[in-house]
């Protein structure tokens, strides 16, 4: 039987790979960070005449980026992107075509992550340069 893990220790647990046996997971790689973990963020935004969703900070959850951003490309009937989070290069960023931030909150639920874990901005109404 799988268990929700508790993130709001003092420590959490970013996974990097794991297997699946019938009975429980086993984590192959494992990094203990201090302090809860940083939200995953959902922004959508006004790009050049074009409103586009980002999706960054997933890694933290176990989220593979490549196909997490297969699972939204079906799931939003969009284009999807993998590159590097400016904030941050060695983590990835997605990008979806669209606005569709109820659909990616969604895909990452059904994924297994909780609702408190997923931080939504929508600033695609407002026209930026």
């Amino acid at each position: 039987m799988l268990q929700d893990f508790d993130l709001e220790r003092a420590s959490y647990h970013q996974v990097s790979a794991f297997f699946w046996t019938s009975t429980d997971i086993r984590v192959v790689h494992n990094h203990t960070r201090e302090g809860t973990p940083n939200p995953i963020s959902v922004n959508a935004v006004h790009r050049r005449n074009h409103k586009v969703t980002y999706i960054s900070g997933f890694e933290t959850f176990g989220l593979n980026a490549d196909n997490l951003a297969e699972g939204l490309r079906k799931a939003c009937a969009s284009s999807t992107t993998v590159q590097p989070d400016p904030r941050n290069p060695k983590l990835k960023q997605i990008m979806v075509q669209g606005e569709h931030v109820k659909a990616v909150a969604e895909c990452l639920i059904a994924k297994g992550v909780q609702k408190r874990w997923i931080e939504v901005m929508n600033n695609a109404g407002v026209e930026k340069n």
